[in-house]
Order: C-alpha cells, then sequence, then structure tokens
C-alpha cells in the first residue's frame, strides 16, 4: 500500500492557504492597498511627466499643479509660454489626490532639457523628488 497524498488534495490545500494569505494580507494593520497603488500612480505620473517633457521638441518646460480643493493634480506642457493641459499616459486629463490619502498644493516643473525639477512642494507632501537628479519616489526624503 502506497502512502502519500493525491494531486486534487495538493491542489486545494494550495488554494485554501493562498485564499487564506491573501485575505490576511488585505486585513493586515496598517496596510491599505487601494492608497498604495494610488500612490505609486501618482509617482508613476510624475515620471511620466517628466518624460513627456524631455521628449517634446517645441516645448520649454512642463509642470504638475497639485491642488487641495478639489483635491486633484495635473500635467500642463509649455511651449512658447503658453500653457496646454496634457493627458497622462492612460489618457485621462485629471487625477484624484484623495486615494493617495496626500493633501498638498503646489507644483512640480520640469526643464525640457535636462529634465531638471523645480520643486514647489510642501516637505511633508508624503512625495520625495531628488533636486539633482528628478528621481522621484513615494515617502519622505531622507
Amino acid at each position: 500500500m502506497q502512502r502519500g497524498f493525491t494531486l486534487l488534495e495538493l491542489l486545494l490545500v494550495m488554494i485554501i492557504v493562498s485564499v487564506l494569505g491573501g485575505v490576511a494580507i488585505m486585513n493586515w494593520p496598517g496596510q491599505n492597498l487601494e492608497q498604495g497603488v494610488s500612490v505609486q500612480r501618482l509617482v508613476s505620473d510624475i515620471r511620466y511627466a517628466q518624460l513627456r517633457v524631455m521628449a517634446c521638441e517645441n516645448c520649454d518646460r512642463g509642470e504638475m499643479v497639485f491642488s487641495v480643493n478639489p483635491p486633484e493634480y495635473r500635467f500642463f506642457l509649455y511651449r512658447d509660454a503658453t500653457a496646454t493641459a496634457e493627458a497622462f499616459a492612460d489618457g485621462e486629463m485629471i487625477r484624484d489626490l484623495e486615494p493617495t490619502g496626500l493633501s498638498f498644493s503646489g507644483t512640480l516643473g520640469f526643464d525640457a532639457t535636462f529634465g531638471e525639477p523645480t520643486i514647489n512642494l510642501p516637505p511633508d507632501s508624503g512625495i520625495c523628488v531628488f533636486p539633482e537628479t528628478g528621481y522621484v519616489e513615494a515617502g519622505p526624503c531622507s
């Protein structure tokens, strides 16, 4: 007589363990998955704006504008000192800032030549833009 588990039993246990693990992660204290995804989207949008400005042949600069009321942000390209609202990579023109859990107003500009940032954001905005390189990451600057 052979001892062991059948393939069906192993698959069933793996499915149950993965479902329980997913539920545990979603309910872990201090973890807010939607907020984390929204913050990462904001970081990606800032990086996209910087690259878009550097790729634009006839642009002077680009700027992201953040507002508190309503909590949103937009992206503008400047050609001959005229601002033009631009869409993000997925085609949206305005992004809601509320799901990120962040609340601040200010601007973040990028030079068209090298993408050098002009940072007019509060230090506690929750987004760190390194002035030397323009690298963007979520969280406080360290």
